[in-house]
């Protein structure tokens, strides 16, 4: 059902004399590629912010809203819906309405694109996204909602409140900024935590390697939603059990795209949500487990387990626990030689924090932030991310953190 390989950044581990007291880190790389070809239904809303803002112009004279209506029309009108697919299309401003209710008819569809127009007011996304609930289907279904905004939500709270329901409910947030004045941390802690990811929108030839050109966006929208009717394996968790002293401290998502899930502890580990997965593609998610010390053996440190659904079948599924083993030697040899493939991995997920703690350091201790840039800078040179460098380089002559944003941008696009 899931092809599984683990594959961890050391074979061999440091042993400790007895006595010591000295932890250390296990990263464990886990790839995972469905052998799965039925496809459920996709039910997909698009959560379309028509504030007043969105009537500002951003390119060739189209307002944002005129831009996203341009960008929807023409994903509708090329890609495919299935027949059992239910599409719907909500929209916010001081309030929130469903535009066109869960449908797989094309004009319905595109006629209610059409009614965004007539509608207008402030930014309460936490209201859209609460709207967007009703919408998405239940059952046997891939759920996703595609968020469209240009602004700071008037409402982070309720934003942030029915995202913990979103996770509940395993429904993805993609989420699309237009313009530079989004509020792009809100947006994303939203997609990490429903294991989505964010797009950044800027008008032509206003770009910094990390974002879209507006004109390209229907290509964007096309892709996301592609990749949404692709997901054949949906409500992934991942179950670690650590022997005693062991614990898991995070599960991130490293491809295709860099996201954290959230862990749950139970008793004797944790358990982390951990998205869906996509037809004929491979996707990648690095385990960080913290270890005690242990005299030179052999051990089993502990066992990993995935639960999942698959739609198209109409079941849940499983993986039984895999024993982690590992071995402590006082072998300085041994425990020099690391796996290229995981650190590279562990490297980029570092220097993703690295560029979100510059950016929150920007506005209040700029000189911190700009030493944090150099320490990123430093990294991207030795993993040879030419692009990475050229974005930082940018990023360090700005004083305020708008240099910063297009560098956590770029790392969504590697």
């Amino acid at each position: 059902m899931i092809q599984v390989s683990l594959t961890p950044h050391r074979n061999y581990l440091r042993a400790s004399p007895e006595g010591s007291a000295e932890t250390q880190k296990l990263f464990l790389l886990a790839q995972l590629t469905p052998q799965v070809t039925a496809k459920g239904a996709l039910g997909l809303t698009f959560v379309v912010d028509t504030s007043g803002s969105m009537r500002e112009k951003v390119q060739g004279g189209k307002t944002k809203l005129e831009l996203l209506i341009e960008s929807l029309r023409s994903v509708l009108s090329s890609s495919d819906i299935g027949a059992d697919d239910q599409l719907s299309i909500v929209q916010f401003d001081d309030d929130a309405s469903t535009v066109t209710a869960p449908t797989g008819n094309r004009q319905m569809l595109l006629n209610g694109v059409e009614a965004l127009r007539k509608h207008s007011g402030g930014t309460m996304m936490g209201l859209g996204m609460l709207e967007a609930l009703s919408n998405v289907p239940r059952g046997n279904v891939t759920r996703k909602v595609l968020l469209l905004t240009d602004g700071a939500a008037f409402d982070e709270d309720a934003c942030r409140a029915v995202t913990s329901t979103y996770v509940a409910q395993n429904i993805g947030v993609i989420a699309v900024g237009v313009g530079d004045e989004f509020n792009e941390d809100l947006m994303g802690e939203i997609a990490d935590r429903t294991g989505g990811r964010v797009i950044h929108v800027v008008a032509q030839n206003a770009s910094p390697p990390a974002s879209v050109n507006a004109s390209d966006l229907p290509t964007v929208l096309g892709d996301a939603f592609k990749r949404a009717a692709s997901e054949v394996i949906t409500n992934l968790e991942f179950a670690v059990r650590g022997v005693k002293g062991v614990t898991l401290d995070r599960v991130t998502r490293v491809y295709p795209f860099l996201s954290e899930s959230e862990l749950v502890p139970f008793q004797g580990g944790a358990k982390s949500k951990a998205g869906n997965l996509e037809a004929n593609d491979q996707t990648a998610f690095l385990l960080e487990l913290t270890l005690p010390p242990r005299p030179p053996a052999r051990v089993r440190i502990a066992q990993i387990g995935l639960t999942f659904d698959v739609p198209g079948e109409g079941r849940r599924g499983e993986i039984p626990p895999v024993d982690v083993v590992v071995e402590f030697t006082f072998d300085e040899g041994a425990t020099a030689s690391v796996n290229p493939t995981v650190m590279g991995y562990v490297q980029q997920r570092n220097l993703e924090g690295l560029v979100k703690q510059a950016a929150a350091q920007a506005q209040s201790n700029p000189q911190a932030a700009a030493k944090t840039i150099e320490l990123a800078r430093a990294m991207t040179v030795k993993l040879g991310n030419a692009a990475m460098t050229q974005v930082l380089d940018k990023a360090s002559e700005n004083p305020d953190d708008q240099g910063r944003r297009p560098a956590e941008r770029s790392l969504e696009r590697q």
